[in-house]
């Protein structure tokens, strides 16, 4: 279960022990073993500053589990103090622990700043693939080990150079997982170029890696270029298929390519895996919205709801199932519960204008397609509602302003121009209402009200 309760408060000091034994895992040199103790102390640390809920994972035949997810704070400000120290172990010959004690400054408002403006549902895959990273990390070093104990042990050459070339197939997977995080990074901060450079190069460098191939399906998920996505969620699920991320990539995908029965067939893949993934429960639930089964749709809405009650996305999509069946007082209701979680969502606040529109409550509407220009600068239809409201309060200096937006991102809409034309008339400067008319005429000569404004304009010069 995803919760997004976070500690808000200053940096703060951390003090935690890390070790690591040097002798028989794998961990030959004092170097590397004092700086994988140091490394454990820092994620010991940054545990105790943790913003996400923990995660559980085992083993149930023979397959990794998940069950809820926790993601640490990485952001070690300042080294207060690191001290390492080592004492042998008794009864296990050769084996000697390192212990690392530290005190550290660390910054816990760095999960809110690293996912501010993010859906939940991309923090939620994020959040999913950072986990799915770190126990693939941990069971290549698992293999790595038990390979170095297999070389000591091969009793001949040919056996011994069949573990060394898996051992260097397994370094080169170190590699992947360090290109792909970098992909990550640049994914992060909006560099989507970078980002997929980083993820080719990884799936160029280990070819059974598949955390890339997700990578890249979400970023062309973005760019909307959903054909895309789909093929690079489908090479990840052949490299990799127990995992539920490339699965709701592309339900996600198959939804927008509008292709409402494959994104439910894949959702169910995806919750299947993960009973607890409220992004796939919500991607089915929009699926069997488009498809007319409003029941079934806000079934899988309440679910993800159940699972993530401080996502706002699955609150504004059984208002917009509401919205679509005209109850309004159900739809408001629901998109109230949204934006008291997330206020910046644009579409939830053009549905309330169109509500406040119908009911009389002109204020109330303008105010929401205000905070839609707000959210959307580039909303022409906000600008030109917004403009006729202002228009039928007499507002016309306002509403003048909010034609011109309008024309200014499209030139050529007619409404926004007969729109401009009465704030013209209103204000009685007849020569530029005249004018306005014109063009809206122009552009749609059948319109018989743009014709019958203009000629009333005419009379007016």
């Amino acid at each position: 279960m995803l919760n997004l309760s976070f500690l808000l408060a200053a940096a703060q000091l951390f003090e935690a022990d890390g070790d690591c034994i040097m002798g028989n895992t794998g961990i030959e040199s004092i170097k590397k073993a004092e700086e994988t103790a140091k490394e454990n102390a820092f994620r010991a640390a940054s545990e105790q500053a943790s913003l996400y809920i923990e995660s559980v994972s085992e083993m149930k035949n023979n397959k990794l589990t998940r069950d809820q997810i926790r993601v640490f704070s990485t952001s070690i400000l300042k080294v207060e103090e690191s001290t390492i120290t080592n004492e042998l172990i008794p009864n296990e010959p050769g084996a000697i622990k390192y212990k690392c004690h530290v005190k550290v400054w660390i910054d816990p408002d760095e999960f809110a700043k690293k996912f501010a403006g993010v859906t939940m549902e991309k923090a939620e895959d994020q959040v999913k693939m950072d986990k799915d990273q770190e126990t693939y990390r941990e069971q290549n070093e698992t293999e790595i080990i038990d390979l170095r104990e297999q070389y000591k042990n091969a009793n001949d050459d040919n056996k011994r150079q069949e573990i060394v070339s898996a051992i260097k197939h397994n370094e080169e997977k170190f590699t992947a997982a360090q290109l792909y995080q970098r992909g990550v990074e640049c994914y992060n901060r909006g560099d989507l170029s970078e980002a997929i450079k980083f993820y080719n190069q990884s799936v160029e460098t280990n070819d059974k890696y598949a955390a890339p191939l997700t990578g890249l399906g979400w970023i062309y998920n973005d760019q909307e270029q959903y054909e895309k996505a789909i093929e690079c969620f489908k090479k990840a699920i052949e490299r990799y298929s127990e995992f539920a991320v490339p699965y709701n990539g592309l339900s996600y995908a198959y939804n927008y390519n509008e292709e409402y029965d494959k994104a439910i067939e894949y959702g169910n893949k995806a919750i299947q895996l993960d009973p607890k993934y409220a992004a796939a429960w919500n991607n089915i639930g929009f699926a069997y919205n488009n498809l007319g089964d409003y029941d079934k749709a806000i079934e899988y809405y309440n679910k993800a709801i159940s699972i993530a009650p401080n996502d706002d996305v699955p609150l504004a999509n059984i208002g917009n199932v509401y919205y679509k069946q005209k109850d309004f007082t159900k739809a408001l209701e629901y998109y109230q519960k949204s934006i008291n979680i997330n206020e910046n969502h644009s579409n939830v606040w053009y549905n309330l204008g169109n509500i406040y529109g119908q009911k009389g409550e002109i204020n109330k509407a303008i105010d929401s397609y205000k905070k839609v220009t707000l959210l959307d600068p580039q909303n022409v239809r906000a600008w030109i509602i917004l403009g006729y409201l202002y228009n039928n309060q007499e507002k016309f200096e306002e509403a003048k302003k909010c034609f011109k937006k309008a024309l200014k991102i499209n030139p050529d809409d007619a409404s926004a121009w007969a729109g401009l034309g009465f704030a013209y008339d209103g204000s009685e400067d007849y020569s530029n209402s005249n004018e306005a008319y014109k063009k809206a005429v122009e552009l749609e000569p059948n319109n018989e009200n743009y014709k019958k404004n203009l000629e009333i304009a005419k009379q007016k010069l």
